[in-house]
Formats: C-alpha cells, structure tokens, sequence
C-alpha cells in the first residue's frame, strides 16, 4: 500500500529528534512493507513564510 503522511517531520531541528510519534509510525510502516512518502507540512510553511 502507498501512504502518504503528513506530519511535523521537525526538519529544521538539529540532531536527532528524543520523541517522534511521526517518525515511529512512519518506520512502522515502513516494516510492514508499506511505501511511504513523507510531507511536513509545519516546515514547508514555515519555509514559505
């Protein structure tokens, strides 16, 4: 299945988020063979503001 998630990736953070439900889910998809394509949709608004 193809999967589009859309969540607060924190990109422009530096280093290693401690807490991510974002990131869990998505490495969980991940591993019951899923594609998954990422989109943070906090950070492309913050980049175009």
């Amino acid at each position: 299945m193809r999967v589009l998630h859309i969540a607060y990736q924190q990109l422009r953070r530096y280093g290693k988020t401690r807490v991510s439900w974002g990131q869990k889910l998505t490495h969980g998809l991940i591993k019951n063979s899923h594609q998954v394509q990422v989109f943070s949709d906090r950070d492309v608004a913050a980049f175009e503001a």
